[in-house]
């Protein structure tokens, strides 16, 4: 209904009780005209309430972007902590494969190196006792470094495990702050909406005491 002032003309929407949460911005539009309109009323208390509305509006969906884009964020970060414990582990099967390769073969050069010394005690002529100890002498050197390179081959494989580690924690780590960006945001959200709430009861009960003003004055007329 509309109830007519000395100085102006105030609209009185009839209020609607919701029992769902999720019905807050519709009780808003059905108990506010458009923010617009009401900012520029020229009514004081009509203005307070759109500023408040459109500024908490605007905040809200801020906020709900802001949690998005951070739950998204940190959806990628854990994947990728993820990817890189999975890398981790085909490094570990790898290096075990390559270790214990290297681990056979030199194995089978000691063999042989051993093979080699015993044949040259038994070899009474001196040229092939000679020529057995040679390749004695060989086949202990690439048992050598079948060695070394098993050492080098773990000193790479530790090395890359150990940045995989650090990127583990660095993905964790962002993990982590996305997901306190978007609790902020939800904060946020939260306390826009909580605001625009109050912004509807204030002009509810505004509009109501003016009405109650405007009839009281009209009795009196």
């Amino acid at each position: 209904m509309q109830v007519n002032s000395s100085t102006q003309t105030v609209n009185v929407v009839p209020s609607t009780s919701s029992p769902t949460a999720t019905s807050t911005s519709a009780a808003a539009l059905e108990l506010l005209p458009p923010a617009l309109q009401l900012a520029c009323s020229g009514d004081p208390g009509a203005m307070v309430a759109a500023l408040a509305v459109q500024s908490s509006n605007t905040q809200r969906e801020i906020a709900r972007s802001q949690r998005d884009n951070a739950l998204q964020a940190q959806a990628h970060a854990q994947a990728a902590e993820i990817q890189d414990m999975r890398t981790k582990a085909n490094m570990q099967r790898a290096q075990g494969i390559v270790d214990g390769t290297l681990q056979i073969g030199q194995g089978v050069c000691d063999l042989a190196s051993g093979i080699n010394d015993a044949k040259a005690l038994t070899q009474t002529d001196k040229t092939a006792a000679a020529a057995s100890k040679v390749t004695a002498a060989w086949d202990r050197a690439g048992a050598t470094a079948l060695g070394a390179g098993r050492s080098i081959v773990d000193g790479l494989f530790n090395g890359a495990i150990t940045d995989k580690d650090a990127d583990a924690k660095v993905q964790d780590a962002a993990a982590q702050t996305f997901k306190q960006i978007a609790d902020d945001a939800h904060d946020s959200e939260r306390d826009a909406q909580a605001t625009i709430d109050k912004a509807v009861d204030f002009y509810k009960e505004y509009v109501d005491t003016k009405a109650q003003a405007a009839m009281a004055a009209v009795h009196r007329a």
